[in-house]
Parts: C-alpha cells; structure tokens; sequence
C-alpha cells in the first residue's frame, strides 16, 4: 500500500540483519516509480536522477548513499548480534549457486567472499581470509556501514557509529526484537502502524551448525566495535520510556502500544534515547571490550 507522498526514507541494507523483510516492508507505502533502483554500492552514480525518489534501500554506507539524498531523508538500518550475524552471512554465500550467479567484481562488492565462502572447507577457513573485500563485511561491518563508505574502507568504532545515529537521527530494529521493533519503526517513519501479521520474515534459511569457541572468538576479535554498538543500541533502547502512541494504523485503527501498558517503541527511540541523555549529561559509552569466547 503506498501513501499519496511519503517522506524520504533510506534504509541502509547490513547484509543478514533482516534487511530483506524490513524493504519489502517498507517498499509497500510507495509507489513503485518512488523506489530507486540502487542496490549496491557499485550502482550508486549510474542514476543523474537519483534524488528524485523516496526510497532507497541497498547495501551502501551512510557515507556512500548521502550525497544521493535530497534534503530531509530519514535513515533507518537494522543490527544483528555480530556473531550470529557472520554465521549467516557465511552459510548464506556458501549456498550460492554458481550456476546461477554471473556477477564480477566489478558488478558484486562481495564477490570475493562468496567464491571463498563456495570454495573453502569450512568455517575456520573462510574465518581466516585476510581478503580485504572480505573483512569489509565480517569485521565490524555494521559500525562500518554506518560511519562511512564502503569503497573507502578505514578504522571505524562504535562511538563514531553512535555519534552517527544520534546526529541523523537513525531509526535503528534490531533483528533480535525483529517482530516489535519493526512496527515502531515504520510508525516513526511513515505514522502508520503495520499488524504484527504484515511484518515479512523474508530471506531467511535454516543451517545446523555449532560454532565452537574458537570460531567465536575469531568472529568476536574482528566485531569488537559491533559488539559495542549493538549492546550500546540495547542499553539505549531499554533506556527509553514508553509513551502512548497517537497515530493512527494503516488501518485507521488507534495504535494503542504502550497506552495500553506494553513497552512499545523501544526500538525507534535508540537515537532519542541517547540525545536526550547527552542532554541530561548522563549519556556515557561502554568502554571497547576484548572481545573473548564468553563475551
């Protein structure tokens, strides 16, 4: 369904973190000639019109994307635990069929990682790349996405990446509370509120794999910076007091949430959250930990 002329709205695609479902989300509120056709970094430019959309969501960083957008454009992204995140990540490019897969890397940013991912005999292996197109996206990838380019790659943290979400105002889901952070967020975007039954749970796959505490240990030493951020994005969330909501649903029913007594709107208000604390003087960051098996 979409709206007469929604807002602005760049969702910033880090790769498994429910990205698919939270654009096909999304993606119903407009028209389908609102809907930039950049999904990649690599496309970014090909467009001399960009700015004429009010959509955009792709694998690009905030820093890529940015001067494609018109005044105004609201960004929103989503985080993923980075353990489970590389995990799937991993299982995701090792199932790519080459049959079917006719991309370069000219034409595809992860090209690298999915011929490792294919080729390699395992986890471990694939962990031990030194690839730097590959550790673009399972090293701190999240913070990375957010900070800067992606085609300009350099030392990223946390406390960039929250400065970020604080200055833009970043509406943040996180893939943990997928199912209730969702609504909150397209509230915040677009003031209407979606059914939990129309959230999609798209591109999603089922794997068994144990990870053993040395692979997690790996993935941990290189996401210590997303490991911050993500528990950073929670600490800020469980921050935020819930508020009765007054938007009406894309429906027209009343979003009750936290009138009715339930904590809504955690997930919306991770930016807010942490303005206001700067404000009060009482927002103080989570020192960078090293990262360990049982972090």
């Amino acid at each position: 369904m979409s709206t007469a002329f929604p807002p602005p709205v760049c969702f910033i695609h880090v790769p498994k973190t429910a990205g698919t479902s939270m654009a096909a989300l999304l993606a119903r509120h407009y028209d389908d000639r609102m809907v930039s056709r950049s999904r990649l970094v690599f496309d970014l430019g090909a467009d001399p019109d960009e700015a004429r959309y009010r959509l955009w969501h792709g694998h690009y960083g905030v820093g890529d994307i940015a001067p494609f957008l018109p005044p105004g454009t609201r960004f929103v992204t989503s985080l993923r635990d980075p353990v489970h995140r590389v995990v799937s990540l991993y299982h995701y490019w090792r199932n790519v069929d080459l049959a079917f897969y006719h991309h370069t890397r000219e034409t595809d940013p992860n090209y690298d990682g999915v011929m490792l991912a294919v080729g390699c005999q395992g986890l471990d292996e694939f962990l031990a790349t030194d690839d730097p197109s590959i550790l673009r996206e399972i090293s701190d990838a999240q913070t990375r996405y957010l900070v800067g380019s992606l085609l300009e790659p350099g030392p990223v943290s946390a406390e960039q990446a929250l400065d970020r979400i604080i200055e833009r105002e970043i509406v943040v889901v996180r893939q943990a509370h997928f199912a209730s952070d969702t609504p909150d967020a397209v509230e915040a975007l677009l003031g209407v509120r979606p059914r939990a039954a129309e959230v999609p749970h798209l591109n999603t796959h089922s794997y068994q794999v144990r990870v053993t505490p040395a692979q997690r240990a790996r993935i941990l030493a290189l996401n210590g910076q997303d490991l911050v951020l993500c528990r950073e994005a929670d600490r800020l969330a469980a921050s935020a007091p819930a508020r009765p909501r007054k938007v009406r649903s894309a429906h027209g029913e009343r979003s009750r949430g936290a009138a009715q007594g339930r904590p809504g709107g955690a997930g919306r208000r991770v930016a807010q959250a942490a303005r206001r604390l700067v404000r009060e003087g009482l927002y103080r960051r989570q020192p960078v930990p090293h990262p360990g098996p049982q972090a």
